[in-house]
């Protein structure tokens, strides 16, 4: 042992230690809060993917609901395959096989959606951008997390094509493909 090494000699000095680690925990907090508000996240739903407590006027207010947090109108599930726009539909399949993917490789689900928005967000033109409240919205209603109880959507493979795609378990319609939809009309998108 080294003559200048000493164990802490009280509950203050271990007290003193641990200061840094969560100022450490506290600043990396802030990153990601700002780094979710870059990306266009509404406040409750930067609140949801941190463990921040949601702002006072949501917890108090007569619309609060138990359930996913979303911004604006819900998804439609029931009519999910006419609705939601085909190539909506495939923005978000790719989000969602994107985020199973970070999964399956050890991310952590906020890192994953994060990244999984961005890498898709990435691939399409500003002509059609990608909402990260709503992929966040669609992602955990897909994978039942941050207030979903049970999956809405399950992730299909396309017998044609071979690609992943989303598909609501409440839909009137038959789950159909929007990359085969993509393909077979590209100057209708």
């Amino acid at each position: 042992p080294r003559s200048d090494h000493r164990a802490p000699a009280s509950g203050a000095d271990a007290e003193a230690v641990t200061a840094p680690a969560a100022l450490e925990a506290q600043i990396r907090s802030l990153r990601t809060e700002r780094m979710f508000e870059q990306l266009g996240a509404h406040p409750r739903v930067v609140a949801t993917l941190t463990g921040a407590s949601a702002s006072s006027d949501r917890r108090a207010s007569s619309r609060h609901r138990e359930g996913p947090t979303h911004v604006g109108r819900a998804v439609n599930l029931i009519r999910w395959g006419v609705a939601v726009k085909t190539v909506q539909r495939a923005q978000f399949s790719l989000v969602a096989t994107a985020y199973t993917r970070l999964l399956a490789a050890d991310f952590e689900p906020a890192d994953a959606v994060r990244a999984a928005f961005v890498h898709v967000s990435a691939m399409f033109p500003p002509v059609a951008p990608l909402s990260f409240d709503r992929c966040f919205e669609v992602i955990s209603m897909f994978d039942a997390r941050w207030g979903a109880a049970e999956p809405s959507f399950d992730l299909l493979t396309c017998p044609r094509c071979r690609a992943g795609f989303l598909a609501s378990r409440t839909d009137r319609e038959r789950p159909h493909c929007p990359f085969c939809a993509l393909l077979r009309t590209p100057e209708k998108y």
